[in-house]
């Protein structure tokens, strides 16, 4: 398995994508999307976990080395990128794997493009959730991403160190922290210059992107009509607890009952008891958990 980083010509500049690819010429795809502040170094542990799949991963438009990239965002500018991204790197006919706001755009490009991606994995992700309409922007991404996760795009931060020890902290990570996952923090970081002539670093994604996408994707009901009406293969799989550790996770057992009911017979449910919406993608048991559905159920034999 080897890794690479493509700069992919997109509206507006050039989109950063991550692969790592076996040897094996002819190994299944998977493009993988990550969660609404994340990177596509999210993947990682995933890939260390399916080293005879070719894994394509995308910082998305407003995110990672990505960030640059301009308005408008939302559903329709990811589907344009990731139409972009598939043709530059010969993607067809591959699973495609969403974790958090990565899954809702998993679930429209399934929709959108189904000579592109036939399969479809939603990791805590792609069933929306119901927010109340009057809040504002900033009170929104509160609540999709919890307190912390929301006002750290807004933060600086002193060092790289201070940076990983703020999601050390975090009580997502408890007895979860990993260099790799340092490493995944670094990458998230913008070098600057204060106006007092500090060295600072601070969150790359772009606040625009985050309230814009936030705004669109939950609660959305076009996007309810897209995961309705699908009818190719779709694994959903979330996690027991949720962005603070807590339970329930993101989605109750009384919410995942209602979807049970109804989504056609193509979505399947799986638990997974061991993992909170962070570490679902962001650990070794995580990754491990998505890669045995992957394995068993999302990439034909």
């Amino acid at each position: 398995m080897t890794y690479f980083t493509h700069d992919v010509p997109v509206r507006g500049g050039v989109m950063r994508v991550g692969e790592w690819r076996p040897e094996c010429p002819d190994a299944p795809t998977i493009v993988a999307l990550h969660g609404m502040t994340s990177s596509h170094l999210a993947w990682h542990f995933l890939a260390e976990h399916l080293p005879g799949y070719r894994i394509v991963a995308p910082d998305l438009r407003g995110r990672g080395l990505s960030a640059h990239l301009p308005a408008p965002f939302g559903v329709a500018s990811h589907l344009d990128d990731l139409a972009a991204i598939s043709s530059a790197l010969d993607v067809s006919q591959a699973s495609i794997v969403g974790h958090s706001m990565g899954a809702f755009v998993a679930v429209a490009a399934l929709r959108e493009h189904p000579a592109l991606f036939v399969r479809g994995i939603l990791a805590d992700g792609g069933l929306p959730v119901t927010v109340p309409l009057d809040l504002a922007d900033d009170e929104l991404v509160e609540a999709v991403l919890g307190v912390a996760a929301a006002r750290r795009v807004e933060f600086t931060f002193s060092s790289r160190e201070i940076y990983r020890k703020f999601w050390r902290l975090h009580p997502a990570f408890a007895g979860d922290w990993s260099e790799a996952l340092g490493a995944y923090a670094d990458y998230d970081l913008a070098e600057g210059v204060t106006s007092d002539g500090e060295l600072a670093f601070r969150p790359v994604a772009n606040p625009a992107a985050v309230t814009a996408d936030a705004r669109e994707l939950y609660g959305s009901h076009a996007l309810r009509a897209m995961l309705c009406g699908l009818q190719v293969p779709i694994t959903v799989l979330y996690a027991a607890r949720g962005l603070l550790n807590e339970t329930p996770g993101v989605y109750s057992q009384r919410d995942i009952s209602g979807w049970q009911a109804e989504l056609p017979a193509t979505v399947s449910f799986v638990e997974v008891t061991d993992a909170n919406h962070y570490t679902l993608v962001l650990s070794e048991h995580g990754a491990e958990s998505i890669a045995q559905v992957l394995r068993a159920a999302l990439v034909p034999s």
